[in-house]
């Protein structure tokens, strides 16, 4: 028997729910927190009658056009949230949507936007900068922090960065100089940069 960090189902327990409740392998699947293929292994070691020859590849034919259109372009699911709901390897959602012709998205329109993605700050991004946010103080910024990234040290692609992320607050003390890939870094873990650079800019003198 295949070696599984989870309890295995039983003889008992897969002849009375494939053979006499006569329940597909997806079903059974989702039941016990195994992969269909893994259940398919189960069968095979306990000696169940096999329905049909074909059931290795039930995953397959249980992912009809229908129920592909429906989940990933309707509902527009990801490949990877519907293999998770069956309990199936990713990959064998993508081989079913090329099988029935449906055009697997890009990883850009995959990802989620707006209130869904895991970045989602109350679409504070569309808010805009206070007046006094301009060229001349971004310039003073990085004139007074050496035209350095504060994080990293790079002098390339500098930009300026709300420390308390308010875009309205634009004193001095409340700005940073962050090169572009920091500058989405801390867009991660708020409390923590914001306490960081806090501390940093109580050193410093403002001119």
């Amino acid at each position: 028997m295949p070696r599984w960090n989870k309890i295995p189902p039983t003889k008992e327990y897969l002849n009375n729910e494939y053979i006499i409740k006569d329940r597909d392998i997806i079903a059974i699947s989702m039941d016990i927190g195994y992969s269909a293929n893994a259940v398919w292994e189960f069968l095979k070691y306990h000696n169940v009658p096999i329905k049909d020859k074909s059931s290795r590849h039930l995953i397959h034919t249980e992912l009809t056009k229908d129920f592909l259109h429906q989940e990933y372009v309707i509902n527009k699911k990801s490949a990877i949230a519907i293999g998770k709901e069956l309990n199936t390897n990713p990959k064998n959602i993508y081989e079913a949507l090329y099988r029935n012709d449906i055009v697997s998205r890009t990883k850009k329109e995959a990802a989620p936007a707006g209130e869904k993605c895991y970045l989602w700050q109350g679409g504070c991004s569309k808010l805009p900068y206070a007046f006094s946010f301009n060229t001349s103080l971004k310039n003073k910024i990085k004139q007074r922090d050496d035209f350095t990234c504060q994080l990293c040290g790079t002098q390339e692609e500098l930009r300026i960065h709300h420390i308390d992320y308010d875009k309205l607050n634009s004193d001095e003390h409340n700005l940073i100089t962050l090169c572009v890939r920091c500058n989405t870094k801390v867009n991660h873990n708020r409390v923590h940069w914001m306490t960081k650079f806090q501390t940093l800019m109580s050193k410093v003198e403002v001119r």
